[in-house]
C-alpha cells in the first residue's frame, strides 16, 4: 500500500483504478422474487429520479478540472475526474438495471435535475464542484434509508456499493474544492462557503418534499434527516489519514452501524 503523500492525486487515481476493476468482476444477483405493490409505489418515481441524477453528463466538469489541472500541474486529475464520470455512470447503468429487472419506468428529465445541471454548466469549477458534492452528501444519505425500505436482497446490495464508493467520491471533492479555493483570493473563501451551505439546506427541503416517505418507511423523520445530512456535510470535509484501502471502510473509516433511526434522530 502506499503512504498518502502531500499531493495525494496519483493515490486517488491508483484507489479508483483498482476499485474499477475490482467492481468490474463483482456481478450483482438479480432478485428471485418481485417487487411487491407497495415497494412499486414506494421506490418507483423516487429511485428513477436518482437514477436520472447518478447519469448527468460529465464533459463540463472533465474540461474544467483538465483545465485547472493545467494550470496548477497537476496531470493526474484529469484521469482522476474520467474516472469519477465513470464511476457514476456505472451507478446509474446499476440503478437501471434493477428499475428495468422490476420493470419500474426511467425518468428522462426532471425539474431538480435541470437546476443542477444548469448550475454545473454555468458555474465556475468551484461551484460546479460544490453542487456534485451537494448531491453526493445527500446521495449518500438517500441511499441508506433506501436500503431498509424494501426487502430486495439486490437492492440493499446495490445501497452499500454506493454508499461506499460515494464515501470516497465525497471525501476526493472536498479535498479538490479546498485546494481550488484556496488558490482565490482569500476574501472570497467565506463567503463561498456560506453559500455552499444555503445552497444544501435549500436542495435538503426539497428532497425531503419529494423523498420523505423513503426516509420515513426507514424511521426517519424530518428532524433526524436534517440533522444526519448536515452532520455528514460537517464531516465529508475529514481528510483520510493512513494508507489507501480499496475497501474504502479502512480508507474512509466508512460506519455503516452509526444509528440512524430512534428517537435520537427525531423520531
Amino acid at each position: 500500500m502506499r503512504e498518502l503523500t502531500k499531493t495525494p492525486y496519483e493515490d486517488w487515481l491508483a484507489y479508483f483504478e483498482a476499485n474499477a476493476k475490482a467492481r468490474a468482476k463483482e456481478t450483482l444477483a438479480f432478485d428471485e422474487r418481485p417487487l411487491s405493490e407497495r415497494e412499486r409505489q414506494l421506490i418507483g418515481r423516487s429511485l428513477a429520479q436518482f437514477q436520472l441524477g447518478e447519469r448527468s453528463e460529465g464533459h463540463n466538469l472533465i474540461g474544467r478540472i483538465t483545465a485547472y489541472s493545467h494550470e496548477v500541474g497537476e496531470p493526474a486529475l484529469t484521469r482522476l475526474a474520467v474516472l469519477l464520470i465513470d464511476e457514476e455512470y456505472r451507478h446509474a447503468a446499476m440503478l437501471a438495471q434493477f428499475m428495468e429487472h422490476h420493470s419500474l419506468p426511467l425518468l428522462e428529465h426532471h425539474w431538480v435535475d435541470s437546476c443542477f445541471r444548469y448550475i454545473r454548466r454555468f458555474g465556475g469549477l468551484d461551484l460546479m464542484l460544490t453542487t456534485l458534492l451537494i448531491a453526493l452528501t445527500i446521495a449518500s444519505q438517500y441511499y441508506r434509508s433506501l436500503g431498509p425500505a424494501s426487502r430486495s436482497p439486490m437492492l440493499k446490495r446495490m445501497c452499500v456499493i454506493l454508499r461506499e464508493e460515494e464515501a470516497a467520491q465525497i471525501h476526493l471533492l472536498n479535498q479538490l474544492i479546498e485546494e481550488v479555493r484556496g488558490r482565490r483570493p482569500s476574501f472570497g473563501y467565506w463567503w463561498r462557503g456560506q453559500a455552499a451551505k444555503v445552497i444544501f439546506g435549500g436542495a435538503l427541503l426539497i428532497v425531503w418534499f419529494n423523498h420523505s416517505r423513503i426516509y420515513r418507511r426507514s424511521g426517519i423523520g424530518f428532524a433526524g434527516f436534517w440533522r444526519v445530512n448536515w452532520r455528514q456535510w460537517r464531516q465529508s470535509g475529514t481528510p483520510p489519514t493512513g494508507s489507501i484501502n480499496p475497501t474504502l471502510a479502512h480508507l474512509l473509516r466508512f460506519n455503516d452501524t452509526d444509528p440512524l433511526t430512534g428517537p435520537e434522530n427525531g423520531q
